[in-house]
């Protein structure tokens, strides 16, 4: 629906919803998602430019895991998409790219026990080009490489695994981007008020030697429902999969 001034009378918003509504079924059209994760999306709700997620999680393997396959998942949908890491080398970063598209065990990478098979997987996985690019940091970059950047316009989606990058979590905001992150240091609720805060909730009580279960709760949001769905960790190809939902209510 386009932006319109002055408060509108009830069944001109209607009128206009349903508009928006028809021609998006008529075209096809889809709602782009947050993750990929049928559940946790429907929870969500349709991300936008200027929005951001916070996302929190006692395993810095699964935060890693679950914002790189919102990242993947954003340039799925054709959205140019950073991913930028504060602490896996860019080597890293592709082997965990690699593994999540084509389900190659991540431990059969990193020791080189391959087949023919598994090569052939990922081969098929990397016959598609993305619209995404990976940046591997330490620390904050100069003001002069954000310059460098446009100001980070030239991407619809920014994904930061990492607290040490605050000022660039903002120019992606400034820029009309939405915006993943886990926690950034200094920056609570990275100086917008269109933000989400989730966190990520293994449960000790149903281990086994298959996928982890883990519950993600919306546990604070200015933008969308509270709730919880469970997802499934596969700690093989270290990604989440939609599990049932649990308790996913609306306000």
């Amino acid at each position: 629906m386009d932006e319109v001034e002055g408060p509108q009378e009830w069944h001109i918003s209607m009128g206009y919803t349903l508009d928006w509504l028809q021609a998006r079924f008529e075209r096809g059209e889809h709602s782009d998602t947050w993750t990929g994760l049928s559940t946790l999306d429907w929870l969500l709700g349709e991300p936008h430019a200027g929005l951001a997620m916070e996302v929190q999680c006692e395993s810095a393997m699964m935060r890693t895991a679950f914002l790189l396959g919102v990242a993947l998942e954003a340039a799925r949908n054709g959205k140019r998409t950073l991913f930028v890491s504060g602490a896996l080398s860019e080597t890293e970063t592709g082997l965990r790219v690699l593994s999540m598209l084509s389900g190659v065990d991540l431990g059969r990478m990193r020791w080189g026990r391959l087949l023919e098979g598994h090569w052939r997987l990922m081969g098929d996985a990397l016959a598609n080009d993305l619209p995404m690019h990976t940046w591997s940091l330490k620390a904050e970059p100069e003001e002069q490489l954000l310059s460098d950047l446009a100001d980070v316009r030239e991407f619809d989606v920014v994904v930061i695994d990492g607290c040490q990058v605050p000022r660039l979590a903002r120019a992606a905001l400034r820029a009309n981007c939405w915006v993943a992150t886990s926690p950034l240091r200094g920056d609570r609720h990275l100086l917008t008020d269109n933000w989400i805060r989730l966190k990520l909730r293994p449960r000790a009580s149903m281990r086994s030697s298959g996928p982890v279960p883990v519950d993600a709760v919306v546990v604070a949001s200015a933008v969308c429902a509270e709730g919880s769905v469970r997802l499934a960790f596969d700690p093989c190809c270290v990604r989440f999969e939609s599990a049932a939902v649990v308790d996913a209510g609306t306000n």
